[in-house]
């Protein structure tokens, strides 16, 4: 009896090692992957579409250029479309707040 009891903890330990032996990258290794997306055309063509609803570059701030970077690369890596929409209202919500700060 201690035997089978023994043997199942065993197995039921080494199958949970396996599982924590799975490595994620790390934050250099994931930065090169996010840089490696961005370079790809479809990357950039969800990234210029992005500003482009919002406004254009003359409208976005650098600020919200950096989070449409961020938005892109994430929805190229998982093979979506971003909410063009949500952002081009961050991007007026943004510009409304620093006009109420500059006056």
């Amino acid at each position: 009896m201690t035997k089978e009891v023994n043997s199942e903890v065993e197995q039921h330990v080494s199958q949970q090692e396996g599982y924590q032996e799975k490595s994620y990258p790390t934050s250099a290794e994931n930065e090169q992957i996010r840089h490696d997306a961005f370079q790809q055309k479809e990357c950039q063509r969800i990234y210029h579409k992005l500003i482009s609803h919002a406004g254009g570059m003359d409208v976005v701030r650098k600020g919200r250029r950096l989070i449409a970077k961020k938005i892109a690369t994430t929805c190229f890596l998982n093979e979506t479309e971003p909410d063009y929409e949500e952002f081009k209202q961050g991007v007026l919500i943004a510009n409304e707040n620093i006009k109420l700060v500059r006056d």
